[in-house]
């Protein structure tokens, strides 16, 4: 499964590379929305990971753009710590697949990438 990562914090996005390592996946990781969308064009991803907030594009808005490049089978899934009501409402409502609030656990992570697989 190739996965790209959407993190604006680079703490975050270390984390996040090694977390995928550890679980066997190799990624690519960039640190904006405008990088992500330009990612996707050029490059086959199975999942995105992207975060909500970031600054001058965030990540609803991302994944509605991403929708319209007709990826079909591309996965988008909302990593955040922006916990608000309605959230998972909003990931979906913007294309996104699911909804996961920060901090992720491993474990969790290892779920999420499991069911994304088996649903592809």
């Amino acid at each position: 499964m190739r996965i790209l990562v959407v993190e604006d914090n680079e703490s975050h996005r270390k984390v996040s590379k090694l977390m995928l390592t550890r679980l066997g996946y190799e990624s690519d990781i960039v640190p904006n929305a405008f990088e992500a969308i330009q990612a996707v064009k050029r490059n086959h991803y199975d999942l995105v990971l992207m975060d909500i907030v970031m600054p001058g594009m965030d990540g609803l808005q991302a994944a509605r753009e991403m929708r319209k490049l007709g990826k079909n089978g591309l996965k988008i899934l909302a990593i955040t710590a922006y916990v608000v009501p309605d959230i998972r409402k909003m990931c979906l409502e913007a294309g996104m697949n699911d909804c996961i609030t920060k901090p992720v656990s491993l474990m969790e992570l290892a779920e999420v990438l499991q069911k994304c697989a088996l649903e592809a």
